[in-house]
């Protein structure tokens, strides 16, 4: 199954600069270009999910993919003498939300924003959408693990999966293909080829994901 949908070639026009800056790389101009087209999710997420992944390289359309969901947060406001856990409503929420986004460390918890290191800063982001999302809406999550290192990224999937809820519905897009074995997410969508692959508790499939001349292979559920 393939999420990528047909557009027509698009004219484009050469002047003096193009033509001598391809000249010199022995580059073939076309008199038109086949325009990006990024993938539609709606597909996916109008089925019962809890959590996919839309997966990479680098300016391959994943944050385009997830734009067209229209739930991409911008970066949330911060005081500069708070604490982030004072960015909560109650104390019950930012232990649990904070934990969520792999933020465990209590002195952690007490230093303001801009005293956190980025991949810290990264996860105290995270913590409070998840404080403010609504169940009823699709949660997106771009640059999933991007500025984190792998072991805070392996901790970061599993608490995020445990703090999801039944009706809860996460898309992160990521460059990793290792989240994908430690979020288990119900698809997974490659934006290299719009190709879907399926998962789940109940269903198993085998996945294989390029990444460069890096393979990585894996069990979706496992």
């Amino acid at each position: 199954m393939s999420l990528f949908g047909n557009s027509e070639a698009t004219p484009v026009r050469h002047g003096l600069v193009a033509r001598e800056l391809a000249a010199r790389f022995d580059f073939t101009l076309s008199e038109s270009v086949e325009p990006f087209e990024p993938i539609d999710l709606w597909s996916l997420c109008e089925q019962p999910f809890r959590i996919g992944v839309v997966y990479g390289p680098s300016g391959s359309g994943k944050t385009q993919a997830i734009a067209r969901l229209g739930q991409i947060s911008e970066q949330p406001v911060w005081s500069e003498t708070d604490s982030i856990a004072d960015h909560f409503p109650t104390a019950d929420i930012a232990h649990e939300c904070l934990s969520a986004a792999g933020l465990n460390s209590v002195p952690q918890m007490m230093k303001p924003y801009r005293l956190l290191s980025n991949g810290e800063q990264y996860r105290a982001s995270l913590a409070r959408r998840l404080a403010w999302h609504k169940p009823e809406t699709i949660l997106c999550i771009d640059e999933f693990t991007s500025v984190v290192d792998r072991t805070v990224a392996h901790g970061l999937c599993v608490s995020l999966r445990r703090h999801l809820s039944p009706h809860s519905r996460v898309v992160v897009a990521s460059c990793h293909a290792d989240v994908i074995a430690w979020l288990r997410p119900d698809w997974v969508v490659n934006t290299l080829d719009g190709s879907v692959s399926r998962g789940g508790s109940e269903v198993v499939p085998r996945w294989r994901l390029m990444l460069g001349e890096k393979i990585a292979v894996g069990i979706l559920g496992e």
